[in-house]
C-alpha cells in the first residue's frame, strides 16, 4: 500500500493515509512509515478535512496533521441509518 499512495506523489494523500487507517486499526511498519514520510517537506501543514469545512482541530505529530474532524464523525456508524 505504501509504494501505491508514494506514486501519488501527494504529501495529503500520504499523511491522510497514514493517519486514516491507524485511526481505523491498521498497524504499519516503520520501514512503510518511514517510506511514506521521506518525500515530506516540513512546510506542509496538511488538515484531515478542507480547512473552510473542519474545527480548528489537534495537531497529530506521527502524521504531521492536523486533525480538524471531530471523532464523532470518523466512526463507521456515521451516515449509515
Amino acid at each position: 500500500m505504501a509504494q501505491l499512495a508514494m506514486a501519488r506523489k501527494s504529501t495529503r494523500l500520504l499523511k491522510r493515509l497514514g493517519w486514516l487507517t491507524e485511526h481505523a486499526g491498521w498497524k504499519w511498519n516503520e520501514p512503510d512509515v518511514a517510506s511514506l514520510r521521506s518525500g515530506w517537506s516540513k512546510n506542509n501543514r496538511v488538515t484531515l478535512a478542507d480547512r473552510r469545512a473542519g474545527s480548528p482541530g489537534h495537531w497529530d505529530p506521527r502524521w504531521e496533521l492536523i486533525i480538524n474532524v471531530p471523532d464523532d464523525q470518523l466512526t463507521a456508524e456515521v451516515g449509515i441509518r
